[in-house]
């Protein structure tokens, strides 16, 4: 327990892509994602793929229930299969079952295939939650649940954020049988047996690779559609072919669905989809999943960095009010007060130094759990913020980090390691 789990052999990225620093915004990545019936324009943080979701759903619903019954007013239209929400002025007899009219036949009839698959989808990580944090559902968003750096050389998960991190639309329900959602699931259930069987623990460290691989892997079954075989070095060897009918029904129904939204999106009708230039159930990637899939690694280490950047100009030494702090912190251990503009360079580092010592003592900065209150989320964030600042370089929202590093759930972490002088040595 606590330890240090194996580290997966390092992947052989495709040159093409990472030598171009390409993510899901650049030409090549969309050409690349539309092949895979994938629209890169959907990508975003977990909130504003959620909204986007709810709204295509919500324009779904009403065009499906319209083009169902066009002569009846809206609110009378009955609901549609498997919807069993009564019509909307239909007296209330308790609480309405949501609408389900995007699920319907019309509702595939009346939607482009790609805004069936929007409608029909759910905001999925690109990196697996839970391994970012050390809590339950309830505590999502709350910056106190990041893990703190493992002393390895890393920062942890500091400035991690639930609703901010990268997401994009998984298609289907995650407890849709066979749906790529719940695929996605299923594989990173299967990434935390691999990581088990190679002797990692629950509570043991991840590693920035580990937790790529992962990324990788979801990111593998996006773009075809199906669960993988994976080799030792985490590399795809053979598409798993699922022995229950009705996964098999549900999969291929998605994989059309997705073969026909790639053929909109790229404006080519020949064999795009999860199983272009292949048969669907070829063990053979093509190029573009292969471009496809570095392209949304990479758009998960770069959104995660831009999460750290945005903690720092928020809540850390990029904020005015945590530069006053730091100043007041400085100042209260006797030196001299001077506003955070007349400090030099190095004082400003020596006054963040000493509102970490301050947080410190406030319970900032030590083992993850919830916060008590928002004051204390609020000394979790500048905490995490100051530490980035200190252990990065160049300024934001520019800034490097070291690698993240989360932990395998279900156990106990460490606690984190300090010195008696300065909070910049917990590494």
């Amino acid at each position: 327990m606590g330890t240090q789990g194996p580290t997966p052999a390092p992947h052989t990225p495709m040159s093409l892509v990472l030598a171009g620093g390409f993510d899901m915004s650049d030409e090549a990545c969309k050409k690349a994602l539309a092949a895979c019936g994938l629209d890169a324009d959907e990508a975003g943080n977990h909130a504003s793929v959620l909204d986007a979701q709810r709204d295509a759903r919500s324009d779904l619903q009403q065009a499906a229930r319209e083009r169902a019954n066009p002569s009846t007013p809206a609110a009378d239209r009955p609901h549609l299969a498997p919807c069993r929400r009564p019509p909307d002025s239909a007296p209330s007899t308790g609480r309405r079952p949501p609408c389900r009219c995007h699920e319907s036949a019309e509702a595939r009839q009346v939607a482009t295939p790609q805004e069936f698959l929007m409608a029909n989808s759910q905001s999925g990580h690109l990196g697996r939650d839970q391994l970012m944090r050390n809590g339950t559902r309830a505590g999502e968003g709350d910056p106190c649940q990041n893990y703190p750096p493992s002393g390895s050389g890393d920062c942890g998960t500091y400035g991690y954020s639930t609703t901010g991190a990268p997401c994009m639309p998984h298609y289907g329900r995650s407890n849709l049988r066979g749906s790529p959602h719940e695929l996605i699931c299923r594989e990173e259930e299967a990434h935390q047996r691999a990581m088990r069987d190679a002797g990692v623990n629950p509570g043991d460290r991840l590693t920035q690779a580990q937790i790529e691989d992962g990324v990788r892997r979801t990111a593998t079954t996006a773009a075809t559609g199906s669960r993988w075989e994976y080799d030792a070095n985490g590399n795809p060897v053979r598409r798993i072919q699922e022995a229950d009918a009705t996964r098999q029904a549900n999969q291929r129904q998605y994989q059309t669905d997705q073969t026909a939204a790639a053929a909109n999106l790229s404006g080519d009708a020949s064999g795009a989809g999860p199983g272009s230039n292949s048969a669907a159930g070829s063990d053979q990637l093509t190029n573009d999943q292969k471009h496809a899939i570095e392209c949304i690694v990479n758009k998960w280490k770069k959104s995660i960095a831009a999460l750290q950047n945005e903690a720092v100009q928020n809540h850390g030494p990029g904020n005015a009010s945590s530069q006053e702090a730091a100043a007041q912190a400085l100042a209260a251990e006797g030196n001299a007060y001077r506003p955070w503009d007349q400090l030099s360079p190095a004082d400003q580092r020596r006054a963040v130094e000493a509102r970490q010592r301050e947080l410190a003592a406030q319970g900032a900065g030590g083992m993850p759990g919830p916060s008590a209150d928002a004051a204390a989320a609020d000394r979790c964030r500048e905490y995490q913020a100051n530490y980035l600042w200190l252990n990065g370089s160049g300024t934001p929202p520019n800034m490097t980090f070291p690698p993240v590093s989360g932990a395998m759930p279900g156990g106990n972490i460490p606690a984190p390691t300090t010195t008696s002088t300065t909070t910049t040595t917990m590494l």
